[in-house]
């Protein structure tokens, strides 16, 4: 019968390592009952499913759509609001309408940047990025 040799029975002296040894440069094991905290994103009960009230649309191209070029309603043909959108660039034509219209930008610019602007299906625009 062979048996497997004892690495420490050569050194005298070597005192074996404790049983819950972990190498060097490596992680020790969490605490009993340690759980990580959820990555953004995780909904409770839904698992990691993305939040339905929330646009897939973005803020920041939202926002620089506006702010430049929202005189033409572009930022409205971004988020879908495409009647809206026709509307502003019709009144944008006209003298008169840019009495409208150029209030009507800037509340909107205001509204895309707080966060509370939604999309044609009715979703706030959150996400910056």
């Amino acid at each position: 019968m062979s048996q497997t040799p004892d690495p420490f029975q050569d050194k005298p002296g070597s005192i074996p390592p404790p049983v819950n040894y972990t190498a060097p440069g490596s992680m020790p094991p969490p605490p009993q009952g340690y759980a990580p905290p959820p990555p953004a994103g995780y909904l409770p009960g839904a698992g990691y499913a993305p939040n339905p009230a929330v646009s897939d649309k973005l803020i920041l191209p939202a926002a620089l759509l506006c702010w430049f070029i929202g005189v033409f309603g572009v930022h409205r043909f971004y988020v879908g609001k495409n009647g809206s959108a026709i509307a502003q660039l019709i009144l944008s034509i006209t003298i008169v309408g840019l009495i409208v219209s150029v209030p009507w930008i800037l509340i909107d610019f205001i509204m895309i940047v707080v966060g509370s602007f939604k999309d044609s299906n009715g979703k706030e625009l959150k996400r910056w990025t």
